[in-house]
């Protein structure tokens, strides 16, 4: 069986609400394997979003424990966080957030500048990353000068470029046409088959039908999972 990525262990998060508390994640487990490719879906207000969050280390659970790469990053610092998100995780958003005014090289290149590569490094990294996405003919061009499957592959090769334990893609088609789309799905199916551990939140039942594993929230809990065999309750 694969290492896992990722383990969740009774994950609780809540929310102060005046003098009431919100519980979005209700004592929540979950394990997340090397090369798995995961569909991280449920209805609007399921918690996903918060889920997700927590995944990507940019919000911290109220209580339980999140092992990212063997390590227990629940409760770490926000400046150690930042690091942990910079070194381990990869991420793709549906509005691609792109720097305008940096090229497709320089925006790929730069996440590792806090890693503190030099400039020569950088750009060579950054060229086969965008090689990698069908981009090695737009590296000059600035992002109002590409398509929006274009932009998508430029936050594809961004979060590429760290080698990161796992790629976190938040609604990476919301923004694209169907053919667009397609071609982005096929894109992160080969992607899978080179190794990488995707997991992405979708609220669209085809692109989670493309993805080899599906992870349905309900009201702050696994609803079902398709690597187990029955809903998980």
């Amino acid at each position: 069986m694969n290492a896992s990525v990722l383990s969740l262990r009774n994950i609780i998060k809540s929310y102060a609400l005046g003098d009431e508390t919100l519980t979005v994640i209700h004592n929540l487990s979950l394990d997340v394997y090397r090369n798995d490719f995961v569909a991280l879906t449920g209805p609007s207000g399921s918690g996903k979003s918060t889920l997700m969050n927590i995944l990507g280390c940019l919000d911290r659970p109220t209580s339980g424990q999140y092992f990212l790469a063997g390590k227990d990053v629940s409760q770490l610092s926000q400046d150690e966080l930042s690091t942990v998100r910079n070194q381990r995780i990869g991420f793709i958003f549906q509005s691609f957030n792109l720097l305008p005014r940096h090229t497709a090289l320089d925006n790929v290149a730069h996440p590792l500048i806090f890693r503190g590569e030099n400039l020569a490094t950088r750009r060579e990294v950054a060229t086969q990353a965008l090689i990698e996405v069908g981009l090695g003919d737009r590296l000059d061009h600035f992002p109002n000068q590409l398509s929006g499957g274009q932009k998508q592959r430029v936050a594809v090769a961004r979060a590429l470029v760290g080698k990161p334990d796992i790629i976190l893609a938040d609604e990476p088609t919301g923004n694209l046409d169907s053919k667009t789309t397609d071609t982005m799905m096929s894109l992160f199916e080969t992607l899978h088959e080179r190794g990488h551990t995707l997991v992405i939140v979708t609220h669209e039942s085809d692109i989670a039908e493309r993805c080899k594993r599906r992870i349905t929230l309900r009201d702050g809990i696994v609803e079902f999972d398709t690597r187990e065999s029955d809903h998980v309750v």
